[in-house]
């Protein structure tokens, strides 16, 4: 059986290579704010409320995402991961 992140490798290549210009908030350093465990992450559509979640309900915590994509890809600074919503 395949993980998940096995699965997914072709997609994140191709999606290294979107022209697509998500819309993201604010980025702040991990040192000078702390590693995330809890926060809201939220999508809206037109203004509505598509998907409501939080950081603690994700499968693979930020550190986690952060390590597995390390070590198939050479992460820089500036790099953004999307990772979706539990």
């Amino acid at each position: 059986m395949r993980s998940r992140w096995a699965t997914r490798r072709s997609r994140r290549r191709s999606a290294r290579a979107s022209t697509a210009r998500p819309s993201i908030g604010p980025i702040h350093r991990a040192a000078q704010i702390g590693h995330y465990t809890r926060g809201a992450i939220v999508l809206k559509v037109n203004g509505a409320v598509q998907q409501n979640a939080d950081l603690n309900q994700m499968i693979w915590s930020v550190t986690e995402q952060i390590s597995k994509r390390s070590q198939a890809f050479e992460l820089r600074p500036g790099d953004i991961i999307f990772s979706g919503t539990p």
